[in-house]
């Protein structure tokens, strides 16, 4: 069964990533479900975040924990192998 999900997102940001999909042969529609497919496969966010914050005073002045989770494994797969999985 498909649903419908309507989101806001950054005009700019829409147009590059409908440029970098097309490029993969892919529509931003595609794009969105492997996201949402990843996400669950992985239980989490399929890619680590990181902060953009420059200045190291404010990086040493936040409490941080280091989370390590030996069962994720970053991998590389072609387009075709990533079809494979959905």
């Amino acid at each position: 069964m498909k649903t419908v999900v309507n989101i806001r997102v950054d005009e700019e940001v829409k147009e590059q990533a409908e440029i970098i999909l097309e490029d993969l042969g892919l529509n931003l529609s595609s794009g969105i479900n492997l996201f949402l497919k990843a996400l669950v496969r992985h239980k989490g966010i399929p890619f680590s975040l990181v902060s953009d914050i420059k200045d190291a005073k404010v990086i040493s002045e936040r409490k941080t924990e280091e989370i390590s989770d030996s069962s994720f494994e970053e991998e590389t797969i072609s387009l075709e192998e990533a079809f494979k999985k959905i």
